[in-house]
């Protein structure tokens, strides 16, 4: 017994040696874990299109890519934990494609999802269908753009602004020659850009704008409109081209 005394004590040594050692080595290390670099952030469709949206939209909002739906929308309190939890999970693992935020504060103005031929399968328009009721019950507008080869910047302008400010929502062409209210925060007013591949077709309102009169609140150019809802639906009218930041109208 006395003789292994003395190899009882050298084991505990070693065994006190080994559990100090294992402390100071950090977990992981020494380990390769199983990741690599992704070669790019967004498809070359994604890319494409947001070069054209960001001059579309240019100094009005900053647009962020890739955003995780869990950090647009939070889940509303006074649910149970198991209902919370339930609708965390539904958000947590799905993102948006762009989301426009004011350049001051960042906060979220709107959300955008370009489709390709991906969000024809069931699943995906099960998915896109989830994420518009989302956006409804937080009272975010979402815009959908279809994928394709080459976009023009105006076309995406006026698809901003007719989604963000429907103009049969301020307009009256009555017998009032101009008509104000307070502007709420959009998209540049329309500028007539040349992009690469084939250039959009000139618009109603680029062929309107030489023979217009001034805008009576403004100044600038006057395009034709039409009503499109109220008395006068039907009617054409003068509207400002800076419209929605300025909604000087004049009758024709």
């Amino acid at each position: 017994m006395q003789n292994l005394l003395p190899l009882i004590i050298v084991l505990v040594v070693v065994a006190i040696v080994i559990a100090v050692l294992k402390n100071l080595i950090p977990k992981g290390q020494g380990q390769t874990l199983p990741y690599e670099k992704q070669p790019y952030l967004f498809t070359p469709a994604e890319r494409s299109f947001l070069g054209v949206l960001e001059q579309a939209v240019g100094n009005e909002f900053r647009i962020m890519g890739k955003v995780r739906l869990g950090d647009i929308v939070k889940v509303k309190a006074g649910l149970d934990n198991k209902a919370r939890q339930s609708a965390f999970n539904k958000i947590q693992s799905k993102h948006v494609d762009f989301v426009a935020c004011d350049p001051n504060d960042l906060s979220v103005q709107f959300v955008i999802e370009l489709d390709d031929k991906s969000h024809e399968r069931e699943d995906r328009q099960d998915r896109d269908a989830f994420v518009d009721r989302v956006m409804e019950a937080a009272g975010i507008p979402i815009i959908h753009f279809p994928a394709k080869r080459a976009y023009a910047i105006q076309d995406i302008r006026d698809t901003l602004t007719a989604k963000l400010n429907p103009p049969e929502d301020v307009v009256n062409v009555a017998n009032s020659n101009v008509k104000t209210a307070p502007a709420p925060k959009t998209v540049p007013a329309p500028v007539v850009v040349a992009i690469p591949i084939a250039p959009p077709a000139p618009s109603l309102q680029t062929a309107n704008v030489s023979a217009s009169p001034q805008c009576p609140s403004c100044n600038g150019e006057m395009v034709k409109r039409k009503a499109k809802s109220g008395n006068n639906a039907g009617n054409e009218f003068w509207g400002c081209s800076n419209y929605p930041r300025c909604k000087g109208i004049v009758a024709i």
